[in-house]
């Protein structure tokens, strides 16, 4: 199936790499590109909330690594209510 995106699918090398270990795959990671997706936030993008208050997980601040990643309002673009 296909992937509907707003922005550029990327093959990661991680991804190569989970398919080359499978042993149903020879990756060629010249076509690889490492995700812009959380790129150089820092350890907080991944060990942080996305959201800070807001109650429900909903309608809170963005620190400031997780800004460009996610969205802060129920009611924006591409957030689910």
């Amino acid at each position: 199936s296909g992937v509907i995106s707003p922005t550029t699918n990327v093959l990661s090398p991680v991804t190569l790499a989970i398919l080359e270990d499978s042993g149903w795959y020879k990756a060629n990671y010249t076509k690889s590109h490492v995700s812009p997706w959380g790129h150089s936030v820092g350890c907080d993008f991944v060990s942080s909330p996305c959201l800070v208050g807001g109650g429900n997980g909903r309608d809170g601040t963005l620190p400031s690594y997780s800004r460009g990643f996610f969205c802060n309002k129920a009611s924006s673009r591409a957030c689910s209510p």
